[in-house]
């Protein structure tokens, strides 16, 4: 009989931090805007604060994500991290500001970031 050996990965947690943004838009009337971003991840989304008439908020927030995994490195290589920025409005829909989508892979690299986890 043949064995087949079967490697799972599991990351019980996926800590992303939420520095800053720099030269956002201007999306409010004052030429500044009210920014926050939403970050997800897994079917998960976390929010900041809302940091109000400014361009170049600071956030310095980190979020958690848990429950995460994959099979195998090459299912964690599909999954992405998407940041949306939005302008938070009082009386009408929040407007958009942009979005980035980062492959797991820039962020988190198993060959490249092993011993580096937290305990």
């Amino acid at each position: 009989k043949k064995s087949i050996e079967r490697v799972i990965m599991v990351i019980e947690s996926l800590f992303i931090t939420i520095l800053e943004c720099a030269q956002l838009i201007s999306a409010d009337i004052s030429g500044t805007s009210d920014p926050y971003v939403i970050v997800s991840f897994n079917g998960q989304s976390r929010k900041t604060k809302v940091y109000f008439k400014t361009l170049e908020p600071v956030f310095n927030e980190t979020f958690e994500f848990k429950n995460i995994g994959g099979e195998s490195e090459e299912d964690l290589k599909k999954q992405f991290v998407v940041f949306e920025a939005l302008d938070a409005d009082v009386l009408s829909k929040h407007d958009y500001l942009g979005t980035v989508v980062l492959p797991l892979s820039v962020i988190y690299d198993p060959v490249r970031d092993e011993g580096k986890r937290r305990k």
